[in-house]
């Protein structure tokens, strides 16, 4: 990648990094501060905001990296510097589909939505959260598990050297540009690039119907207030949906651009070798 290039992306980096900061603060110091704040709603949103704000900060050591050019590294090294932020960002991807799922259950269903104790309402909404991210963190050891039925017929020797000479990825696979997407096995961020793309169509597709389902066949259409209410709500949130939409398929575009164009060497990429 071009010096202008890199400089550009890591001045991106930078502004975004600031201006997400103060926002991202802005909205977990409100919710922290108003009680009126700390319900369903605005916890999830606080909580979006909390995973967004790591998001950014990791993204400032990919900012830090390529103003000192260090931006070629092993993909063990890669992987070990960034497997949080495959966490947290996988994390935020889900969060972001979780408040527009509760957008949508709090005005299709509103008399049971507030029955439910808030406690375990969040905690029921982030929990498939976790779990994705933390398959995506740790996706070295599961994926070796999963091959393992291939070779029962293996001596035990040659199956435990396989497990472990993909578990520490070996350090003749070289990233020329350690960011996210290429922190992880290319199989593995094959699969991340997806479940980025379809929870953003997924997201999107939500809200489509909240919307549709609010001007035209809302239970409390009558409630000018809460009508009102919940328009802003959305409106609020259909910026932060949209954006997020079109940086994720810009980002599998841009992945699969890498991959095919961008530079062909078996040094930079490099198949999906676990037991092959």
């Amino acid at each position: 990648m071009s010096k202008a290039a890199l400089d550009i992306v890591s001045g991106c980096l930078l502004g975004f990094n600031i201006l997400g900061t103060f926002g991202n603060l802005n909205i977990i110091v409100a919710t922290a501060r108003t009680k009126a704040l700390r319900k369903k709603f605005g916890i999830l949103l606080a909580i979006l905001a909390c995973s967004d704000l790591l998001c950014l900060w990791y993204e400032f050591q990919s900012y830090v990296r390529m103003t000192f050019g260090l931006t070629r590294a092993p993909l063990i090294s890669c992987y070990w510097a960034n497997v949080g932020y495959i966490f947290i960002e996988t994390f935020e991807v889900y969060m972001i589909l979780a408040v527009a799922v509760d957008r949508l259950h709090a005005l299709q269903f509103p008399i049971k939505y507030k029955v439910f104790t808030t406690n375990i309402y969040v905690a029921v909404m982030i929990s498939p959260g976790l779990c994705i991210g933390l398959f995506f963190a740790m996706n070295t050891p599961i994926l070796c598990l999963w091959f393992i039925k291939q070779y029962t017929y293996y001596s035990l020797t040659k199956l435990i050297n396989k497990v472990v000479s993909y578990a520490l990825m070996p350090p003749n696979v070289i990233r020329e540009v350690c960011v996210l997407p290429f922190s992880m096995p290319d199989k593995v961020s094959t699969w991340w690039n997806h479940y980025n793309m379809w929870g953003a169509v997924i997201t999107v597709l939500i809200y489509c119907l909240t919307y549709f389902q609010l001007y035209c066949f809302s239970p409390f259409v009558h409630d000018f207030r809460k009508v009102k209410k919940q328009k802003a709500i959305l409106n609020t949130l259909i910026v932060q949906v949209v954006v997020f939409f079109f940086s994720s398929v810009g980002d599998i575009n841009a992945y699969y651009y890498f991959i095919h164009f961008y530079n062909s060497r078996s040094s930079v990429f490099h198949s999906f070798h676990c037991f092959y």
